[in-house]
C-alpha cells in the first residue's frame, strides 16, 4: 500500500512536469494534469496493491526525465517500468523520437541508453518470459496479439451494450466503454501538440485491445499520458470544460471505490 500510494504521488510529479513542458503549455497545466490523473475513475487502483501506479511513477518518470535530456536516469528509470509491465518496453517508441527529432546530440550513447526499454525486455523474457506467459495464458487468457480471441471479445463486448439481461455487466461495460473513448479522443487532441507521447499511448492501447480479452480498459488507459495531458491543456481555455470534466471524473472515481469497496473487484 505504501509503495502504491508513493508511486502514485510521484506519477503525479510526473506528469505535470510533462504537462509543462508541452506546446503553448500555461503555467497551471501541470497541476491539472496531475489532479485529472488523482481523479480518474480507475486511479482507484493507484490506491491498491495493484502494479499501476509504480508503473507509471516508472514510465513518466522515464518519459520527464528524457525530456529534461537526463537520458542516464531516464534509461533507469524505463528499465526499471519494464520489469514491473512488459508494456514498458513500448518506451522505446518515445525515446526514439526525441533521440531523432530532440534537437540534441543524436549520439552512440544516447542511442544505446534509448533502446534501454527493448534490451530491459529481452533480458526479461529469457529471465521470466516463460513463467509470465504460463500465468497470462492459463488464468488471464491474454497474450501478445491474440487477433481472433480479440476479435471474439470484443464482438461478446458490443453485444452486452444493448442486452438487458445482465443490466450490471451492461453497466460496467459502458463504464470500459467511456474509458476507451477517453483514451482515444483525449489521443486525437495531443496529437499536434506532441507526437512521441500520442504515439507511445496508441501503442499501449493497441497492445492491450488485441491480447485477447476486452476486460480492464479504464485501467489500462491510465498508462497513455494523452488522457491527462490534453485536458488540462484544454480545461486551461474552457473552465466550463474543465467543472464537466472534473465532475465526470469524480463521479466515476466514487462509483468505482465504492464497488472495490463491496467487491474488491473493479475490473
Amino acid at each position: 500500500m505504501i509503495v502504491s500510494l508513493v508511486s502514485a504521488l510521484f506519477a503525479m510529479f510526473a506528469i505535470a512536469d510533462l504537462a509543462l513542458g508541452q506546446l503553448d503549455a500555461e503555467p497551471g497545466d501541470g497541476v491539472r494534469a496531475a489532479f485529472f490523473l488523482a481523479v480518474w475513475p480507475a486511479a482507484v487502483f493507484l490506491a491498491q496493491v495493484y502494479s499501476e501506479a509504480l508503473f507509471l511513477a516508472l514510465s513518466f518518470g522515464a518519459l520527464a526525465t528524457a525530456r529534461r535530456g537526463a537520458w542516464f536516469w531516464a534509461a533507469a528509470l524505463a528499465v526499471a517500468a519494464v520489469f514491473t509491465r512488459a508494456t514498458g518496453v513500448l518506451l522505446v517508441i518515445p525515446f526514439g523520437w526525441m533521440w531523432f527529432f530532440g534537437g540534441g546530440p543524436r549520439t552512440i550513447g544516447r542511442a544505446i541508453l534509448g533502446l534501454s526499454p527493448a534490451l530491459a525486455y529481452l533480458i526479461w523474457r529469457l529471465l521470466f518470459g516463460a513463467d509470465f506467459d504460463f500465468v497470462e495464458t492459463r488464468y488471464f487468457g491474454r497474450w501478445p496479439f491474440a487477433i481472433g480471441p480479440s476479435i471474439d471479445a470484443w464482438r461478446d463486448f458490443a453485444a452486452t451494450l444493448t442486452d438487458n439481461s445482465d443490466p450490471q455487466l451492461r453497466a460496467y461495460n459502458f463504464v470500459e466503454l467511456a474509458g476507451i473513448v477517453a483514451g482515444l479522443a483525449t489521443s486525437l487532441l495531443l496529437w499536434r501538440r506532441d507526437k512521441a507521447l500520442t504515439l507511445y499511448g496508441l501503442a499501449i492501447f493497441a497492445v492491450v485491445a488485441t491480447s485477447g480479452a476486452a476486460l480492464g480498459m479504464h485501467r489500462y488507459v491510465l498508462s497513455m499520458p494523452a488522457l491527462f495531458l490534453a485536458p488540462a491543456a484544454l480545461a486551461g481555455d474552457h473552465p466550463v470544460f474543465d467543472r464537466l470534466w472534473s465532475l465526470a471524473c469524480c463521479l466515476g472515481l466514487a462509483v468505482l471505490t465504492i464497488l472495490f469497496t463491496f467487491g474488491f473487484w473493479a475490473g
